[in-house]
């Protein structure tokens, strides 16, 4: 049973989700730049519709800084802009050998896409900027002063609260702090499974999730793209939360190589980006490029699938001497959603894993095997989460943790961001037993 089929490289500040198979040397390379506060795993279903479209693409779907599994960015000496966010991915391309590429980006992800192709024209092959608007001076200052509640761990959990808020928020009114009916989005019904991890990605990311969502809405401006000398396509679909911003956009003076890509509305709106893509790179040759092993990092090939080995601890990976296994469905481990587990094809499937991991330097395997079986025991201790309206799980796990924290009589035990990173690794199980609870419900 092939479980995983996704494959990841770090480099030193970003965290590439790879959505054809790990060890092709040719491609075409489309990058991928997700919205705020989410991560690259918002995208995958684009890398999907992409590889459907040419399977000879290579789709490399970025963590950018400071959000999903990548570092945040550390600037001591002057004040962080959209350019370093820009310069981190060139980084990160450069390392793996990608001298030139398709950038698609999304809200913050495109604003981050048309500070690349400024700053580096040669090195842009198409932009797609997915959700690219116009501010008036005005409206920037008013959703600048607004739009972003600190979401600091608090020992009172009421921060927890306000993500859940925004979370809900977000699908009722733009900007989300707005709520009289001229602010009010076309009504829709989102499930509770969706506001749940929308708010699990905010508070993934805090305290500083609002340091690139700052600097998007900063630069979300016509002026920016008149700097753009590249094939550049702005997307504008019927439903977008920030449709009324992107006409704005749009009914500017723009360059003759910017222009706009109108999309229906549905489920069918990747696979329209996918084909305009694929219309745009004809002619356009593979590359010859290479996954380098960082030392953050080690891919490992067995015959059950692939195991990401991070020297970075990861809520809820399997500490291996100094590194940590990634299973799917937690931390950097994601299941290929085509493929129906149940718990103990779980287990046997992560026994086989270990098993087969022969790298000594990733500890004995009589180590890992036991690590992998406290997992498995905690997983079995964890009930299943019950995703429940206001996302009250998220104050009840909180207050759960607090007091065993009280009981232990540690105090760097109550540190809120201690407390925020046991509650973020019990719901990770938690889901993670519910998703693997289901096909047996």
């Amino acid at each position: 049973m092939d479980l995983g089929r996704r494959f990841f490289v770090k480099t030193p500040r970003c965290t590439a989700l790879h959505g054809r198979q790990f060890g092709s040397e040719h491609g075409v390379p489309i990058v991928l730049l997700h919205p705020s506060p989410m991560s690259s795993l918002a995208l995958v279903p684009l890398a999907h519709a992409l590889l459907e479209a040419n399977p000879n693409w290579c789709v490399i779907a970025f963590d950018t800084p400071g959000f999903g599994h990548s570092s945040a960015l550390s600037i001591t000496d002057t004040e962080i802009t959209l350019a370093d966010f820009a310069d981190a991915i060139f980084d990160a391309l450069s390392q793996l050998g990608i001298a030139k590429a398709t950038i698609y980006g999304a809200a913050t992800g495109a604003q981050i896409a048309i500070e690349m192709a400024t700053r580096a024209p040669e090195r842009v092959h198409l932009l797609i900027a997915d959700g690219a608007c116009h501010f008036e001076p005005a409206q920037r200052a008013h959703i600048l002063a607004n739009y972003f509640p600190s979401l600091e761990p608090l020992a009172s959990g009421t921060h927890l609260l306000q993500a859940a808020h925004m979370a809900r928020a977000l699908f009722e009114f733009f900007p989300w702090f707005e709520t009289t009916n001229s602010y009010r989005l076309p009504a829709t019904d989102p499930n509770w499974a969706l506001l749940h991890g929308l708010a699990r990605q905010y508070l993934s990311a805090n305290p500083s999730y609002d340091l690139a969502y700052r600097l998007a809405f900063e630069n979300e401006r016509a002026e920016q793209l008149a700097k753009l000398a590249v094939n550049t396509w702005i997307t504008r679909w019927p439903n977008s939360i920030l449709l009324r911003y992107t006409d704005a956009l749009l009914s500017h003076a723009l360059p003759p190589n910017v222009n706009m890509l109108a999309i229906e509305a549905g489920r069918s709106r990747y696979a329209q980006i996918a084909q305009h893509s694929a219309n745009q790179l004809k002619g356009v040759n593979a590359i010859a490029f290479t996954f380098p092993i960082h030392p953050e990092l080690v891919i490992l090939d067995v015959e059950h699938g692939s195991a990401v080995l991070s020297r970075q601890h990861g809520a809820n990976s399997v500490a291996l001497a100094d590194c940590f296994l990634h299973l799917p469905g937690l931390g950097l481990g994601e299941f290929d959603e085509s493929i129906s587990c149940g718990l103990d094809d779980w287990k046997q499937y992560n026994q086989a894993l270990v098993e087969e991991s022969f790298d000594s330097s990733f500890g004995t395997r009589d180590a890992r095997l036991a690590a992998l079986q406290k997992l498995h025991d905690a997983l079995d201790q964890q009930p299943a989460l019950a995703i429940k309206p206001h996302n009250l799980e998220f104050l009840h796990g909180w207050h759960a943790h607090y007091q065993n924290a009280l009981m232990t009589g540690i105090q760097s035990a109550l540190a809120p961001a201690a407390l925020q990173a046991k509650l973020n690794a019990t719901l990770d199980l938690a889901q993670l037993k519910a998703r693997l609870l289901e096909p047996a419900i």
